[in-house]
């Protein structure tokens, strides 16, 4: 859960603007794990890629979707989340890209994560939607200059501010 927050706040600071070419950024894949080539669970793990592709095109997710498919030892599970600023679009287009590339930089891993300015995608045989994992821990940072300081700076405390505020009025729970 704590890879999944940090990776919403480092996506949140991204970019101001939308792009409209997915970036790759970076990706892991910790070969601690690995199946078969052409086994049930490479069949599941194609289903659920799929399956995430196809749900970045709805517009009730909020650029956020989880899913899973398999039973007992090739159970696959994964989720996708885009950039808050970007559109249905730029997101099922990066969703595509990042899951048609993920299976060539980890063609055999059965964990993996890989990061586009745009998206995130990921997917593992155990189910860590709901439980706290600080794996992968990767430190990552715009290289742009900052041609306008006070600007930037002021959209900073006014983002900062505003986060506070939503999750300090959220509900337990939430």
């Amino acid at each position: 859960m704590f890879a999944l927050k940090f990776s919403i706040f480092l996506l949140s600071f991204a970019a101001l603007t939308e792009a409209q070419e997915s970036s790759y950024a970076y990706h892991v894949c910790p070969n601690t794990t690995t199946f078969v080539r052409n086994s049930p669970y490479q069949a599941n793990l194609n289903v659920l890629l799929s399956s995430l592709a196809g749900n970045a095109t709805r517009n009730d997710i909020n650029g956020f979707y989880n899913a899973s498919t398999g039973h007992d030892v090739y159970e696959v599970y994964g989720l996708f989340l885009c950039r808050g600023d970007v559109s249905v679009e730029v997101c099922q287009e990066c969703v595509d890209l990042a899951r048609n590339d993920v299976v060539q930089r980890c063609p055999i891993e059965k964990e993996a994560i890989i990061w586009y300015d745009q998206c995130l995608l990921r997917y593992s045989n155990s189910n860590n939607f709901s439980s706290l994992s600080q794996w992968p821990l990767v430190y990552m940072w715009n290289v742009e200059n900052i041609t306008v300081d006070v600007e930037f700076n002021q959209l900073l405390v006014n983002t900062i501010s505003g986060a506070a505020k939503e999750a300090a009025s959220a509900p337990l729970g939430v």
